[in-house]
């Protein structure tokens, strides 16, 4: 939705930041009347929507790039196996591109087994992929017995995955990796709803695969916002300077008769081997190593101040 709306239209409205993006306070209402000119009332129903980040629409942030080993084909955080079976080879090489009715990622199979697998670790399921009496007695004391009995009478092949998806409203939290099994399950063999399937199996691998780095990712992004609003950078500037005086000390004789050149690259590898052993890399910014131009006037800083204790 929020794509779709002009972003200075936004502007007006509340702000606030979360995991590292940015949302804002709206009417739904008043963004109509807004744009069709009338005079917009106070509308007590206001909902949170993302903030639309700048957009040329060429490519992906951060232009990932292809590689292509066998049938394994990668770009950034999308990665698929390729059936190159149905492509024509020619001149003793396949060809650069493919088709998405080549791409083999999905097996029902495969899913049932990973779905079920999270349904037992949970106690969801029993041995024989049914629902466990522990799980029934818990969500007849919320929904009733006879809720539970109308979906046996309603599709009884398919009961023990609605009693799941049930669950997955009443015992989990939403997104979680069981509310994603149950879920999963639900719609491929119940709602036959392959639109949203495929939204949450990708969803479900790339929170299998990234979410870790991305959590810390996001993490680090809101401590710096939060740093450079107190004017934290400021407090890293010098808190690199003192860590890289303290390293040139300790190894004068290295850096001492260096030329600009050889003194700027100790610098850098002094500060990588740092960054190697630390839990926060100090020598970073935007998750990029400082500039050669940054060191370099480190180093014009260091000399001048060992010139003066001198």
């Amino acid at each position: 939705m929020a794509d779709k709306i002009d972003r200075f239209s936004l502007d007006q409205f509340p702000k606030m930041r979360l995991g590292g993006r940015e949302f804002v306070k709206v009417s739904p209402r008043r963004i109509l009347l807004t744009a069709s000119g009338e005079d917009p009332s106070q509308d007590p129903e206001q909902v949170w929507i993302a903030y639309p980040p700048p957009d040329d629409q060429l490519e992906f942030p951060g232009h990932p790039e292809l590689e292509d080993i066998g049938p394994f084909v990668t770009s950034g955080i999308a990665s698929h196996d390729v059936d190159r079976g149905i492509t024509e080879f020619r001149h003793g090489e396949w060809p650069g591109g493919f088709t998405a009715m080549q791409i083999k990622d999905f097996d029902d199979l495969d899913l049932y087994f990973q779905c079920m697998g999270v349904l037992h670790a949970h106690g969801w399921a029993d041995g024989g992929a049914g629902p466990t009496a522990e799980l029934l007695a818990r969500l007849a004391s919320i929904v009733g017995g006879e809720k539970i009995k109308a979906l046996h009478a309603n599709d009884p092949e398919n009961a023990h995955l609605a009693i799941f998806e049930l669950a997955a409203v009443h015992l989990t939290s939403p997104l979680s990796r069981v509310w994603y099994a149950a879920n999963m399950l639900a719609l491929y063999y119940i709602h036959n709803d392959d639109f949203r399937l495929g939204i949450l199996v990708s969803e479900y691998r790339i929170k299998m695969r990234y979410e870790v780095f991305t959590l810390k990712h996001m993490e680090l992004t809101e401590k710096n916002r939060e740093n450079g609003a107190k004017g934290g950078q400021a407090d890293r500037k010098a808190e690199r300077h003192h860590t890289l005086n303290e390293i040139a000390q300790r190894r004068f004789r290295e850096i001492a008769f260096a030329s600009d050149g050889e003194g700027v690259r100790l610098a850098m590898r002094w500060a990588a081997e740092h960054d190697a052993k630390a839990e926060v890399p100090l020598f970073r910014f935007n998750g990029r190593p400082l500039s050669k131009k940054w060191y370099a006037e480190w180093l014009a800083d260091f000399r001048l101040k060992a010139r003066r204790v001198k």
